[in-house]
């Protein structure tokens, strides 16, 4: 009895050891908490940091604009097709509700839900497959890291498709979603196939530009109750410019994001969403229509100088003429803001080119005009162009502009050709490089 009563006294000064232990531990934590501060408060903000799951979807676009469709504006998609239009592509190119031929799958993206066929009114959406969509367009910034020139576009998502598989309930799901049938009053368009008994597939076509509820009515013969996974989710999309032709071309980037469950952009009316967003990792490429076509169709021209009113004042009356020049006519079309730089083979001074005859030069003026271009806000009508790094920018034209009767003037002027005819006989050569560029800076 001793034994065990010293035992007891032994525990019960343990459990008094262990008491003051953990009694201290806490005026420890407490004290410990008003020296850190802040950093008590951050420590305890992390600890109760919400996890965002985020499904990624890398998608990639192009925009050629396209002199025949001057007011297209939309880009299309270069994204592998996946999902539900690139299993069923003749329906979804088919029905005129589409507003995208096209699908692509997000990874990973899954849900459950529960499956009742339910004539009642209030149970459509609870109760059948059913979707709701902000369909707003949503501005998202493009960047082109090579040149940091910042884009707005108009992003909306238009096509959702999705595979229903089976969890519990009876055999019919497939036959039952593949003969559903909207109400009347359905603003959706959609297409469905038959899997299997346990397996069915769907995808709507959201016509409107607002948060919209589609849905679709479980057959009433083919009669499916139980739950089911979704997955295979996949989205069709509308990406465009609002003013496409006030844009360069290039390589932009950018992010937009939709939320995902109860309330959220994207709702399945289901539970175990396993993520709670969509990023859209977009990859936007802008390409302009631009030609130009000289005479011959060739780049390389040969060009002869003429003298002002004609070399008889010379040959009759030994007065140079006031100056040798020439133009030569080109045909530009661009949708696209530009720069035209201009090299030399010979310098010929004050960011001039020359022209040589042996160990003589004489400067030469290269100078363009651009009907219906401007620059800096001017039109361009005999722009001196110069051998300047940057070059001369020419603005955006903000329409297209088609078949331009445009010309490029080469001139020696009048003191240049008093030296130039003191060797009679003699031949004057040099080389010009203009360079049309519609991807600078």
């Amino acid at each position: 009895m001793k034994r065990n009563a010293l035992n007891q006294k032994g525990e019960n000064d343990g459990r008094l050891q262990s008491d003051i232990k953990k009694n201290l531990l806490y005026r420890m934590s407490i004290f410990l908490c008003r020296l850190i501060g802040m950093k008590s408060i951050a420590l305890c903000c992390l600890l109760f940091t919400f996890v965002v799951h985020a499904a990624s979807i890398d998608i990639t676009a192009e925009f050629a604009a396209d002199i025949s469709k001057p007011q297209h504006n939309q880009f299309v998609n270069t994204t592998p097709v996946s999902g539900f239009c690139a299993e069923y592509p003749a329906q979804c190119a088919s029905n005129g509700d589409f507003n995208a031929v096209f699908s692509v799958i997000v990874p990973g993206l899954t849900a459950e839900r529960d499956l009742i066929t339910d004539s009642a009114y209030p149970t459509f959406m609870t109760h059948h497959p059913s979707l709701t969509l902000d369909a707003t367009p949503r501005a998202v910034e493009l960047i082109d890291p090579a040149t940091g020139r910042r884009i707005s576009a108009n992003f909306r998502l238009v096509v959702v498709g999705m595979t229903f598989t089976r969890l519990t309930g009876n055999e019919d799901l497939g036959r039952a979603i593949a003969n559903s049938g909207p109400p009347v009053w359905a603003y959706c368009g959609y297409e469905t196939a038959d899997i299997s008994d346990r397996i069915g597939k769907l995808a709507w076509s959201i016509n409107g530009d607002h948060k919209m509820n589609c849905y679709a009515q479980l057959d009433s013969i083919y009669e499916f109750t139980g739950s089911v996974a979704i997955s295979d989710v996949s989205i069709g999309y509308m990406l465009d410019l609002p003013d496409p032709l006030n844009v360069y071309g290039g390589n932009y980037e950018g992010e937009v994001i939709y939320s995902i469950g109860d309330g959220g952009d994207v709702d399945f009316h289901g539970r175990n969403n396993s993520d709670s967003e969509i990023r859209f990792h977009i990859t936007a490429t802008v390409k302009h229509a631009f030609n130009i076509f000289f005479p011959g169709g060739s780049n390389n021209l040969n060009v002869k100088l003429d003298a002002q009113g004609s070399w008889n004042q010379w040959v009759n009356g030994g007065r140079a003429p006031d100056s040798l020049a020439k133009d030569v006519p080109f045909l530009l079309t661009s949708s696209t803001p530009f720069v035209v730089k201009m090299s030399c083979g010979i310098d010929g001074g004050n960011q001039n080119c020359g022209l040589a005859n042996g160990n003589e030069k004489v400067p030469l003026e290269v100078s363009l005009s651009l009907p219906g271009f401007t620059s800096n806000g001017a039109g361009v009508n005999n722009l001196r162009l110069t051998t300047a790094a940057n070059g001369v920018a020419i603005d955006p034209p903000g329409t297209f502009l088609i078949d331009q009767h445009s010309y490029v003037n080469f001139r020696v002027l009048r003191p240049e050709v008093e030296t130039m005819v003191k060797s009679p006989g003699s031949t004057w050569n040099g080389l010009v490089t203009l360079i049309f560029d519609t991807q600078t800076q």
